[in-house]
């Protein structure tokens, strides 16, 4: 179950297909990054499926972040490998952020699922008091 009402900060990445990938200010301080940090986008292969996790780099591997998040903004970094490899040939997609495992003794946050909003449709609207029952 989801709860709609969660005050809790959204950690979340948002992909463009121009290479762009903007990192949340909530997962920016959840991954202890800073500006100049190094970023990594990887991927595992698990059971035929693809899963993918953002990891800060160590030394010179990943990408270069660009911002400023030790104010609570959010970062930058730009690869369109990684945004290709993320969008699967959608313009833009948001994707949330799961749980962090160790893997190597490297910290990985699990990418869970895009919400892309350049394809979507229907607009749901809430009625009522805006409080939601079971």
């Amino acid at each position: 179950m989801i709860d709609i009402t969660s005050r809790i900060p959204d950690c979340k990445i948002r992909a463009y297909d121009t290479g762009e990938i903007h990192i949340s200010a909530s997962l920016a301080r959840r991954m202890k990054l800073c500006d100049g940090d190094r970023v990594q986008i990887l991927m595992h292969r698990n059971n035929g499926y693809d899963e993918l996790y953002i990891a800060k780099g160590d030394g010179a591997s990943g990408i270069i972040a660009r911002g400023s998040s030790d104010r609570g903004r959010s970062l930058r970094i730009y690869s369109k490998k990684a945004s290709s490899v993320l969008l699967r040939g959608h313009e833009k997609g948001i994707f949330r952020i799961g749980e962090s495992i160790q893997k190597d003794d490297k910290e990985l946050h699990t990418i869970i699922y895009c919400k892309n909003y350049a394809e979507r449709k229907e607009i749901h609207t809430i009625q009522g008091d805006h409080q939601a029952t079971i």
